[in-house]
């Protein structure tokens, strides 16, 4: 103990003390003379007449000093040895002087070692009594070895994880019988096999940041307990930084935007200021503030506070595919101060704000028209899209416009969009119209009659609302459902109202061997016409209304099989084919039956087909990649073969199906980033047709 010890140093100092005062009193050598014969010496041997106090000096009477005499007795004979300097000899003062010193360090070398017993007595007695007491804590020590060496032996009777909140028990059994930890002694190979097996189980569901971390023996039931690490999702999922890119001015290093940086090249009249690319210029990346919400990419991620923090990187393709951020350069779970993990996403954002014009075809009148299309991409931070679309063409008598709200929810169920609509779909319907003999007969042979089924529709007017996955993605991977409410008007001022509801289910796609690909996808719709009734005797008067139920289905496959593939510029010689359904029931609307024509028409006719309500399609395609000597354009360009077929039933009462079909060669480019369609045509009439046309060939 610490008193003990401090007693010892105490009786420790004091015994060395009055050892050495003792000694040094001890040690004065006594003074002898022969016979009173010498110098200074007194009568019988007594003490020198006179002595000035300093060991070593002497003077006589005269008062001139002498040499030191050295005086030491002989401890072996007891005999006095006197040596003189004056008329003595030097061998006898060196041999003197070597035995004086020899019993001087002698005697202090005995002076130590005595000490130095007497000083060692408490320390070795406080030692003793340490060495008692560790002697007690090693047999402690020796009933712990004894009972881990019974740990050692014991085999393991069951496996426990109990800080686990995601694995089930019976992969936790499996993975130990597995890894044979069960059943034999805790080893750390069968620890290690066991926390692969629950690593991959682990990696497979998507906990990428789960692990075991250790594995302890319970000794009152045998039972291995695994220490899991199973990290928990911050109060905050998502973390977002956006950033900006800004150019450096080189003279002043200000931060400007690159449209800021321009116009000072454009004040300054710096050559080639119009050809400047932000590529080319010093630029940096400083924080700013964005538009998106993190709470919405936390719920797109199914990230939600305080559960285990789960992956699924399809689901973060779907957020990068809204076109919500722009050039992502970190996207990765960060560790917070809590312990908790928090995805950290820094991005810079596009512009919300979208102008785009263009040139389609209109899908009810088969004409081309022009189109401008106001977008904005991220309305309120979660990928919520408004927008405005114009189309017209050159026949048209009025625009068509679409106006939209569209909030996808990155894919999730539970999206929506919304979607008023004004269309013209007047087209020349007459070779669909069978006059009836009074209308053939009349007097005004254009003149066309009052009647829903001779009537030509002219506009549409209404409101969509679809939902995105209303089934749920575990039972069905792609699905939508919409409802649809709409007014068509004729020519000659008939009015019907129409209310329909469609399921789409699809496209499905699935890869196949040698890096082919095909695709799925169905429809069925089930709606009702309004129509009104009309007065039997009166054929312009209408009493009433009546319901006029029809359904449709349709369904569409397409598959594309690589033939060649050329790695020189990365393209392939595909084989492509596709092949759809489509029939109706009565009561079909005719202006949808007039969509379904369109949709179905084969290359090499003129205009369309008319309307149908059920026909069978398919299209094989050869394509076949042109490379261009040249960098200065893009590697797209292509030949396609192909070969077009239809069996269709006209919207006409008591129609036959009809056969069309034709075969030719096209050429594919883009210029401009617009993809040009130019083909060559021999349909089984036997005539020639040569047509332009916009879009990309189809893919599975």
């Amino acid at each position: 103990s610490k008193k003990m010890i401090r007693e010892s140093r105490y009786w420790l100092s004091l015994f060395v003390w009055i050892s050495v005062v003792w000694k040094s009193w001890s040690f004065v050598p006594p003074f002898s003379h022969r016979g009173g014969n010498g110098h200074g010496g007194g009568k019988n041997g007594g003490p020198p007449r006179s002595f000035n106090g300093d060991f070593g000096g002497q003077s006589n009477s005269d008062g001139d000093d002498f040499p030191l005499i050295s005086y030491m007795v002989n401890e072996d004979d007891d005999s006095e040895i006197h040596v003189e300097l004056r008329g003595g000899s030097t061998q006898e003062v060196v041999s003197g002087s070597k035995h004086t010193l020899s019993k001087t360090a002698s005697y202090w070398s005995n002076l130590f070692q005595s000490a130095g017993e007497r000083a060692s007595k408490p320390i070795h007695s406080v030692s003793d009594k340490v060495k008692t007491m560790l002697k007690r804590k090693s047999k402690e020590e020796e009933e712990q070895e004894a009972m881990l060496e019974d740990l050692r032996t014991t085999p393991v009777a069951a496996v426990s994880v109990p800080n686990t909140t995601v694995l089930p028990p019976e992969v936790i059994n499996i993975a130990a019988k597995r890894s044979g930890l069960v059943g034999r002694p805790l080893r750390y190979e069968a620890v290690q096999e066991m926390a692969r097996a629950l690593k991959q189980w682990y990696s497979r569901k998507g906990y990428v940041l789960h692990s075991v971390t250790g594995a302890t023996l319970r000794a009152e039931d045998a039972t291995a307990v695994i220490q899991v690490q199973e990290p928990k999702i911050s109060k905050a999922p998502v973390g977002i930084t956006i950033c900006k890119e800004m150019v450096i001015d080189e003279e002043t290093g200000n931060l400007l935007t690159f449209r800021q940086y321009k116009e000072r090249m454009a004040k300054r009249k710096v050559l080639g200021y119009r050809n400047i690319k932000k590529s080319d210029l010093n630029t940096t990346y400083v924080q700013t503030e964005g538009r998106t919400n993190p709470e919405r990419i936390a719920n797109a991620l199914d990230l939600k506070p305080g559960k285990p923090f789960q992956w699924e990187e399809k689901k973060w393709q779907t957020v990068l595919s809204s076109g919500i951020f722009g050039r992502l350069m970190k996207a990765s779970p960060q560790r917070m101060k809590d312990g908790t993990v928090q995805f950290h996403v820094i991005a810079t954002e596009r512009a919300p704000r979208n102008l785009e014009y263009g040139v389609s075809k209109s899908l009810y009148t088969n004409s081309w028209e022009g189109e401008l299309e106001f977008e904005h991409g991220n309305l309120l931070g979660g990928g919520e899209v408004v927008g405005l679309q114009v189309r017209r063409g050159t026949k048209d008598a009025e625009p068509s416009v679409k106006v939209r709200y569209s909030d996808k929810k990155f894919g999730r169920a539970g999206g929506f969009d919304c979607e008023a609509f004004s269309e013209f779909i007047g087209d020349d319907y007459t070779e669909d119209s069978e006059l009836d003999g009074a209308n053939a007969d009349s007097e005004e042979p254009n003149e066309l009659a009052m009647d829903y089924d001779h009537d030509v529709p002219l506009g549409r007017r209404g409101a969509t609302f679809s939902l995105q996955n209303p089934i749920g993605t575990n039972m069905v991977r792609h699905s939508s459902a919409s409802a649809t409410v709409e007014r068509i008007t004729t020519r000659t001022g008939l009015h019907e109202n129409i209310g329909a509801a469609t399921f789409n289910v699809g496209p499905f796609r699935k890869e196949l061997p040698l890096d082919a690909r095909s695709s799925i996808a169905g429809t069925v719709t089930s709606g009702s016409c309004l129509r009104a009734t009309k007065d039997q005797e009166v054929s312009s008067a209408f009493v009433g209304w009546r319901m006029l139920p029809y359904s449709v289905v349709s369904a569409t496959t397409k598959h594309v099989f690589p033939l060649v593939n050329n790695a020189s510029y990365g393209r392939s010689i595909d084989l492509a084919l596709s092949h759809s359904v489509m029939t109706s029931t009565p009561n079909f609307p005719r202006h949808e039956a007039h969509k379904a024509g369109i949709a179905s028409q084969v290359r090499g006719y003129d205009g369309h087909l008319g309307s149908v309500t059920t026909s069978i399609k398919g299209t094989t395609e050869l394509r076949i990649p042109v490379p261009i000597p040249t960098d200065r354009f893009s590697q797209d360009a292509g030949l396609v073969l192909w070969a077009d077929w239809r069996y269709a039933k006209s919207s006409r009462r008591d129609s036959a199906f009809s056969r069309k079909a034709s075969i030719g060669a096209g050429v594919r480019k883009s210029l401009q980033g617009l993809p040009l369609k130019w083909d060559i045509s021999y349909s089984q009439d036997g005539k020639f047709k040569s047509s332009l046309g916009l879009g990309l060939d189809f893919d599975a």
